[in-house]
């Protein structure tokens, strides 16, 4: 781990006891943003069953690799991911503990582990995120994007450094092989740009230095629009990408039944109106979206998580090097399938 990671995850826990002595009794949860969320819930569950909550909150990316640290001295009982292709990792290790809450037909159809060891909290949808000015000009199509001449004013948030932007990438390559990377590779060559992370991508669209942001993580979106930012998202008729953010248990926790009691919680209905509030798409199929969001989820695709854990490498290293830091011209004219 390097030593920027293990800052910004030592920073993170302070205020949080360390797992041992007389903090035995109590759960630790990690968990991807939105923290505010995390942190309401955490307190919510410590309220109604009076069992203390130890929340370590960070991007996937950096759960992934606490988690690796901690391999052999885990200290987690309950990770909660915004990728399921991080949960799906975990379990191809045996490293999740297999557990079917009392919510499960409840949840809505196919979007947990159809061998019950993660369970979807909540899901995002990845598509486009417009100003509103431009939104009529808009494609509706992601053949349409691709086809662009002109993407001087687009911006993408680096799949290297935003683990949603990444499980997007890898789900299109998934689903649509070399269209995807020809597509992306023609983007480059018109003129879009990369920002380091979904914030900074954001950023600039809300101070109007580009029209479009691809790959946007829709609840993020949600929550600008209803501050009064004039966006928009858009999900393009062959599908966004749906996102879901799974909750497991750790096998190796030493509180299973405290474990199983907090899924529980975070599956109930009063939990799942905090998560549809947040306007992540609600796992419940009883409990309704925000208004933001709409009733109806836009038709969506959503990758093998199987295929996903044991391509993703290879398309984000392939993505990484032929589109997003391609050494010229020329190979991206290569890349998008274009004379040189």
């Amino acid at each position: 781990m390097t030593r920027a990671i293990f800052l910004a995850l030592t920073a993170a826990l302070i205020g949080c006891r360390s797992r041992d002595g007389t903090d035995a009794d109590r759960l630790v949860v990690y968990s991807a943003g939105p923290r505010p969320l995390a942190e309401a819930i955490c307190a919510a569950f410590t309220q109604a069953t009076g069992t203390p909550v130890d929340l370590f909150q960070a991007t996937t990316g950096q759960l992934m690799a606490r988690l690796e640290a901690e391999k052999y001295r885990p200290r987690a009982d309950i990770v909660l991911f915004a990728s399921e292709i991080a949960a799906a990792a975990l379990k191809r290790e045996g490293r999740l503990l297999r557990f079917r809450p009392e919510a499960a037909e409840r949840l809505r159809a196919d979007w947990s582990d159809p061998d019950e060891t993660y369970w979807a909290s909540g899901a995002a949808l990845v598509g486009v995120a417009v100003r509103r000015d431009f939104a009529e000009r808009a494609p509706r199509r992601w053949s349409d994007w691709f086809a662009l001449a002109d993407a001087r004013r687009i911006v993408m948030p680096s799949p290297s450094r935003s683990g949603a932007t990444g499980d997007f990438v890898v789900t299109l390559a998934l689903q649509w092989p070399e269209e995807t990377f020809a597509g992306f590779a023609r983007l480059r060559l018109a003129g879009m740009d990369f920002a380091a992370a979904n914030s900074q991508a954001i950023g600039g669209l809300q101070m109007g230095a580009h029209d479009a942001l691809i790959g946007a993580v829709d609840y993020l979106i949600y929550q600008q629009i209803a501050r009064g930012e004039p966006l928009e998202m858009l999900y393009p008729e062959e599908g966004a990408v749906l996102v879901t953010r799974p909750i497991a248990i750790l096998a190796a926790t030493p509180r299973p039944d405290a474990a199983k009691a907090f899924v529980e919680f975070y599956l109930a209905p009063e939990s799942q109106r905090r998560v549809a509030a947040a306007h992540l798409a609600p796992a419940r199929a009883d409990v309704a979206p925000s208004p933001a969001r709409g009733a109806e989820l836009p038709r969506w695709i959503r990758a093998d998580p199987v295929a996903a854990v044991l391509r993703q490498g290879a398309i984000l290293r392939r993505f990484q090097l032929d589109i997003e830091r391609a050494a010229s011209a020329r190979a991206l004219r290569r890349a998008a399938g274009a004379a040189p």
